[in-house]
């Protein structure tokens, strides 16, 4: 019977980047994918995740050393960039956007500070498929995994031919079937309910398009390049991305809360393009002036999260990508969560081939992942009205970015996010975390209940003007290592208990003892005042420093939050 160390179900970009992953960390490991789909893949193929944001990026380009291929074959991304819904959403002039917008954005652009790019999916897969060679089968489905005590046996067909292959390690990465996770029962419930439908067109799909060349408005940025970003155009219960491909397609996607967007409004690309002329008329116009022959598919996701109970084994299996768990595609966070659970695959592997007994480790691994998805998905559960409120919207961005920049971004960078020896000697900072995150992101749901206010037509922000963001993100860029690193996760989870300090005191300004509370328990924070929440730690010269550096956020046209006389 063939064997090898390592078979992964499933040649998708999760599976390929393990595989190659695997070959790097240790060349002499025997990999065998097993793909079901025939290669070459179209390039600008039907899948989720062409967007990356700054861990995936570091990812492909560092970890995978990818970088050439990327630079030459894939678009840098300008960021993530947000246009709220204004009226009719006939003008994006009169949307409130945000999104880096200085004038120092290069042009040709190259990319920002810490590189992230829009990925062909299909280009980038067959390029990672052609590199592994005969380490890579198309055409496979996979019948059976037969998980033992000594080696695993997979069975799979291609062709007419059955064939058994052992394997001392199975991966599953073979996509929202999720082969490992129903034979196992890993299956979880789903805290967060969301359907996304998406589509490609041929051709660029640019917002920068959709205003006259001379207007002032392109002087926000000083060149028409907002298109490099993941355009996000938001309402209440959805969002819709724009994402340009290398290839010469835009990927269009609409995303929405069931309750407040019916999923038969959806399906198929008639009525998604009856739902645009409703809800995006200015996109839908763009559209309905391509021939029908520009649009290349059409993909419908009812329910698309995926969450599972375990995915690294000590037994000598594993599970990555949407095999195992998924959150939503807001933020692009998908390739972030494939680079952790490989890089936590990859170490267990590596270690267990050489030796190690990896049980206890993968427990350890198991816990801190489920962590960091129940924290992700807190940023979405319940969360899809708030994106039709301006204000708490934009308080809601700046948090969860300086969240994923100022703590996991930088665990990940720095090769400490799937380290659990530092997590563990970290825990009670990872624990308070968990509880900041969790409180903040209740308050936000609380607050758009509460208040939904007016946002003049046109308003601006450039991200980095909200002074915490820039701190936060000019710390990626170079490594940062033992004592100093976990003294810098600290102060960022300091700075972000300020944030929420502030906003709250903005926010519920009229509840009584708000004013004069010399002092805010970040992790209380609610509408509905709980004992200690007018208290907690001492933090206030660092309020004091941060209240003015947030002065760009505020964009409804009252004034910051009040705070007492110190």
């Amino acid at each position: 019977m063939e064997r090898h160390d390592v078979v992964i179900l499933g040649g998708g970009l999760a599976g390929l980047c393990l595989a190659r992953q695997l070959g790097i960390a240790r060349p002499e490991t025997s990999v065998l994918v097993l793909e079901g789909a025939s290669h070459p893949v179209p390039e600008a193929a039907h899948k989720v995740g062409e967007s990356s944001v700054e861990i995936a990026g570091t990812y492909f380009r560092d970890v995978l050393g990818l970088g050439d291929h990327l630079d030459a074959q894939h678009l840098p991304k300008l960021g993530l960039r947000y246009f709220f819904g204004h009226g009719d959403n006939t003008d994006i002039r009169d949307r409130l956007e945000m999104g880096p917008l200085r004038n120092k954005v290069p042009v040709p652009f190259r990319g920002l500070l810490i590189p992230s790019f829009q990925l062909d999916r299909g280009r980038l897969e067959n390029h990672l498929a052609a590199e592994l060679g005969e380490s890579f089968r198309d055409g496979c489905r996979v019948e059976s995994v037969d998980l033992g005590d000594g080696d695993h046996t997979v069975r799979y067909r291609r062709g007419e031919a059955t064939h058994d292959v052992a394997a001392r390690w199975v991966i599953d990465a073979a996509g929202r079937p999720g082969m490992l996770k129903r034979q196992l029962g890993l299956a979880l419930p789903i805290a967060h309910r969301a359907n996304s439908v998406w589509f490609r067109v041929e051709g660029d799909v640019r917002v920068d398009d959709w205003v006259p060349a001379a207007d002032p408005w392109h002087e926000r940025i000083g060149a028409p390049i907002r298109w490099h970003s993941t355009v996000h155009l938001l309402g209440t219960g959805y969002w819709v991305w724009l994402i340009p491909l290398a290839s010469g397609a835009t990927s269009i996607g609409i995303v929405a809360d069931p309750d407040h967007h019916p999923w038969k409004d959806l399906l198929g690309l008639g009525r998604a393009r009856d739902w645009l002329r409703h809800h995006e008329p200015q996109l839908a116009g763009h559209l309905d002036a391509l021939p029908d022959s520009a649009f290349l598919d059409f993909k419908a996701l009812r329910e698309y999260t995926e969450n599972s109970s375990a995915i690294f084994s000590g037994d000598r299996w594993g599970i990555t990508g949407d095999a195992g768990c998924f959150v939503d595609p807001f933020y692009s966070p998908g390739s972030d969560f494939i680079a952790i659970a490989n890089t936590q695959q990859a170490d267990l592997i590596v270690r267990e081939l050489d030796g190690e007994d990896v049980g206890p480790r993968a427990e350890r691994a198991n816990h801190f992942f489920k962590l960091l998805y129940e924290q992700f998905i807190r940023v979405y559960a319940g969360q899809y009205r708030v994106l039709g409120n301006p204000q708490v919207m934009v308080a809601k961005i700046v948090f969860d970015n300086a969240f994923y920049w100022g703590w996991v971004s930088l665990l990940f960078l720095n090769h400490r996010l799937c380290d659990p020896e530092f997590m563990d000697s970290f825990e009670a900072e990872v624990a308070r975390s968990v509880s900041l995150q969790g409180r903040v992101e209740e308050f936000f749901a609380a607050w758009d209940q509460r208040e939904s206010p007016a946002v003049p037509p046109g308003a601006v922000i450039d991200q980095f003007d909200v002074k915490l963001l820039w701190q936060i993100y000019v710390t990626l860029i170079r490594p940062i290592d033992g004592d100093v690193l976990k003294r810098r996760l600290s102060e960022n989870l300091d700075k972000l208990e300020a944030f929420a300090e502030l906003v709250f005191r903005r926010a519920a300004a009229d509840l009584p003892g708000v004013a004069d509370a010399p002092r805010v328990d970040a992790h209380r924070i609610g509408f509905e005042l709980t004992d200690g929440a007018l208290g907690g730690p001492d933090r206030r010269k660092l309020v004091d420093r941060m209240a003015p550096g947030l002065e760009a956020m505020w964009v409804d046209g009252r004034p910051g939050p009040t705070l007492p006389k110190s």
